[in-house]
């Protein structure tokens, strides 16, 4: 079994968590404040939903990954989860800063972006890929496409409304567009190739024809 990883993913959540939480302390400073923002549940409390119950989430769902997810484990790394998880919150609380007139804080981003991961990850319970992987690369630049005018419309409507919802999906929706491009690099070059081989196969169909 692999422990390494997924004991040092939750720990570090935990240490970085209590630290930016109860001693770090940013006074009236919002640059600090954003730079913490990820991991600062100073303004929401609760400690044990907001570290250690995503610290245990965190655990399970990269064991879970780590030991029992082929496809992800080929994929992907941990740490990439890590990294676009917390630019997605800097996003997220980036748009706080116009609807609130404040940083946004909290780790909810981070949580959502786990089990985001866990359920994509999903894909190795699919059976018969090859039946559908002349689709499989198209589908996934849709489903691109999909998040990107979702996350434009969600972005306008957090202006005028402002309302915590759709900050929060603002940042899971940027979590899943940095997020699915990686995991998903492969097919998507596969099918990025298949179509430069049609328009290949076109423009010389069109230039032997004349």
């Amino acid at each position: 079994m692999k422990l390494l990883k997924p004991i040092l993913a939750a720990l570090l959540f935990l240490v970085l968590t209590s630290y930016f939480s109860y001693v770090f302390n940013p006074g009236n400073s919002q640059a600090l404040l954003f730079i913490s923002s990820p991991f600062n549940i100073s303004s929401e409390g609760a400690p044990l939903q907001n570290i250690a119950a995503p610290a245990a989430l965190i655990f399970i769902v990269s064991f879970y990954l780590k030991n029992f997810n082929d496809a992800f484990v080929r994929k992907a790394e941990l740490r990439f989860v890590y990294i676009f998880a917390i630019i997605a919150s800097y996003i997220k609380s980036f748009i706080g800063l116009y609807i609130y007139n404040g940083v946004s804080l909290g780790t909810s981003i981070i949580t959502l972006s786990f089990i985001a991961t866990f359920l994509i990850a999903l894909e190795v319970l699919i059976k018969d890929k090859r039946s559908i992987e002349h689709l499989y690369g198209t589908f996934i630049i849709y489903i691109m496409a999909t998040l990107l005018i979702l996350l434009v419309f969600f972005s306008l409507i957090s202006f005028f409304i402002g309302i915590s919802a759709t900050v929060h999906a603002i940042g899971i929706l940027s979590f899943l567009i940095l997020f699915i491009p990686y995991y998903e690099r492969a097919n998507i070059s596969k099918s990025m190739r298949k179509e430069e081989k049609k328009v290949a196969g076109d423009l010389k169909y069109l230039f032997s024809a004349r």
